[in-house]
């Protein structure tokens, strides 16, 4: 931690920067909005190619076109309908992946 605390005040002291005290955090506002945010959307996932992206935006249209097929034949009162892995049926439990589609997150420990 003090180590942390040494590097910023360097950071402050090159920048002329000051840092929030306790009482200036205090008197923010939760709810306050900025009056101009970043233009850019924020991506759906990430991927370490672009061939690889490419795969996965077209396994995400298919799993939402099979979301709203089963969501159109849910209204018509078919509760059979097959809704996707992975999804939340709207009023029906969650439908799983199989153990043999996870995949153990790079970097985590498991």
């Amino acid at each position: 931690m003090d180590e942390i605390a040494q590097e910023e005040a360097r950071e402050r002291a090159r920048t002329g920067r000051r840092s929030q005290g306790a009482a200036e955090i205090l008197r923010a506002k939760p709810h306050h909005r900025p009056k101009e945010v970043e233009g850019s959307n924020k991506p759906r996932f990430h991927a370490a190619s672009a061939s690889a992206f490419k795969r996965m935006w077209e396994a995400y249209r298919e799993v939402i076109a099979a979301f709203r097929e089963a969501s159109v034949r849910l209204l018509e009162g078919d509760l059979e309908a097959d809704f996707p892995e992975g999804t939340f049926p709207p009023g029906l439990p969650f439908v799983a992946f199989p153990s043999t589609v996870l995949a153990a997150a790079r970097g985590q420990p498991s």
